[in-house]
C-alpha cells in the first residue's frame, strides 16, 4: 500500500475537520487530530490483521477494554493513540475511546469509500507522564520487551516482516504489544 495522494494528504473538511496527514510508515498512514480528541491515528489497508498482547499491572484501563474487545475482530483499519492522562472515571475513559473509534472509522470510510466500523478501531492511551516516550522494541533472540530510545509522546510502528507492530507502555503501567499483519496488496488479496 502507498500513502495517500498529494491530494489525500491536505487538511479534511468532513469527519474529523483539521486532521492533517504526518507520514506514511510500514503500511500505515499517520493522521494527527488536535481539535476533538488530540490523537493521533494510524490508518491500516482493508485486510490487516491485529495481535493485541497485555501485560502487567493497568491492564483494567478502559481504553484496553475496548481495545482487546475490538483486537478480536477478523479486521483492523486503525489504531487511535490518544493524548492526556484520561480522567479518572472508567465510564467517561470508555465512553471517549468509543467516541474516538467511531470517528477514526468514519473519517477512514469517508477517505475509502468502504464500510468501516468502530469496531475495527483499536483505541490506545499510551503513558505520557514522561517529557519524553520511551518505545520498547523486542529482543530478536525471545521477543521480550527492552527499554528503545526516547522519541516522542507517541509511540510510532516497527517494520515486521509481516507488516508492523507498536510497542510501549499504556496509561496505568500496562505494556502493549500489537502486532499489525498487513496484506501485501490492498483488499488483503
Amino acid at each position: 500500500m502507498t500513502g495517500p495522494s498529494e491530494t489525500d494528504r491536505g487538511p479534511t473538511g468532513g469527519v474529523l475537520p483539521g486532521a492533517s496527514f504526518d507520514a506514511h510508515l510500514h503500511g500505515l498512514d499517520c493522521w494527527h487530530e488536535g481539535a476533538a480528541f488530540h490523537m493521533a491515528f494510524w490508518v491500516a489497508p482493508p485486510g490487516t490483521a491485529a495481535v493485541l498482547r497485555v501485560e502487567g499491572d493497568g491492564a483494567d484501563a478502559a481504553e484496553l477494554r475496548w481495545s482487546t474487545r475490538c483486537a478480536e475482530w477478523r479486521s483492523t483499519r486503525a489504531v487511535a493513540l490518544l493524548d492526556g492522562p484520561g480522567s479518572d472515571g472508567v465510564v467517561e475513559n470508555f465512553e471517549t475511546a468509543h467516541r474516538a473509534a467511531e470517528e477514526v472509522a468514519r473519517f477512514v470510510a469517508e477517505r475509502s469509500g468502504e464500510d468501516v466500523g468502530a469496531i475495527e478501531v483499536l483505541v490506545f492511551r499510551p503513558d505520557t507522564t514522561q517529557t519524553s516516550h520511551t518505545t520498547e522494541t523486542a529482543d530478536a533472540a525471545d521477543g521480550t520487551p527492552v527499554p528503545g530510545r526516547a522519541t516522542s509522546t507517541r509511540p510510532r510502528p516497527a517494520e515486521t516482516t509481516d507488516g508492523a507492530e507498536f510497542r510501549f507502555r499504556h496509561r496505568g503501567g500496562a505494556r502493549i504489544h500489537l502486532t499489525l499483519t498487513i496484506p501485501t496488496t490492498a483488499g488483503g488479496a
